[in-house]
């Protein structure tokens, strides 16, 4: 009982400093721990805890440098789309990562084996229906050590769904990320006589994006050619 009534007289006196004649006094900030510097919560944590756990924290890759965003924009065959793509394939210096319907454009198999003689790591991924085109470049390319996938739907699925992505990813064109991607298939029709669209999007976030669901993509898919025989 002593106690209690010293613990309710430590109260009003307390009360009674934050207040004068009737006027609120704002009472001394709240710390977390008793004694602890002015610093604590700049300089000093509490172990264990991070400002933001769920999201994990992505590493720039050494060879990527920030860049502004920037888009621009092709349709065909009113803009020299194909010209743009194959200027993006010759100054690419590290990887292209590709998921394209159709792939049966000369020029633009000849850059992606220029691309492989300059080391340029290549990874595609098409629809099988692109293997039932008599002028596809598929075993061309393959031949020229580029990995190849081929889009396998589940087996419910079969018949009806498509590997229909029209989209390329340029790692470092000296030192930028690009992001292709439109409506533009691998064609000569698309180049000639289609009315079509591509757009360059530079955009580091953009561009991760991409390049996450080109890894899903390869997982929904089976390795074509010699070298998944090998």
């Amino acid at each position: 009982m002593i106690w209690y009534l010293y613990l309710l007289l430590l109260f009003q006196m307390s009360e009674a400093k934050w207040c004068s004649f009737g006027q609120a006094v704002q009472p001394p900030p709240f710390e977390v721990a008793f004694g602890a510097p002015n610093s604590f919560g700049r300089t000093h944590f509490i172990v264990g805890y991070s400002e933001d756990s769920s999201i994990p924290a992505l590493d720039e890759p050494e060879y990527r440098v920030k860049q502004q965003t920037s888009i621009r924009t092709f349709f065909s065959p009113d803009d020299d789309v194909r010209a743009e793509l194959v200027k993006l394939i010759d100054r690419e210096q590290r990887a292209i990562h590709a998921a394209v319907y159709i792939i049966t454009e000369p020029e633009i198999a000849k850059a992606i084996t220029r691309a492989r003689k300059r080391n340029v790591l290549v990874e595609l991924v098409t629809d099988v229906g692109c293997l039932k085109e008599k002028a596809n470049k598929v075993s061309m390319l393959c031949d020229t050590g580029c990995k190849l996938f081929v889009y396998n739907p589940p087996a419910i699925n079969r018949g009806s769904s498509l590997m229909h992505h029209k989209f390329a990813l340029f790692s470092s064109n000296n030192g930028l990320s690009y992001v292709w991607t439109g409506s533009y298939n691998f064609t000569k029709a698309a180049s000639k006589t289609n009315q079509e669209n591509a757009v360059i999007i530079s955009d580091n976030k953009t561009f991760d994006q991409f390049m996450y669901q080109f890894k899903r993509l390869k997982e929904r898919s089976y390795r074509y050619g010699r070298a998944a025989r090998a």
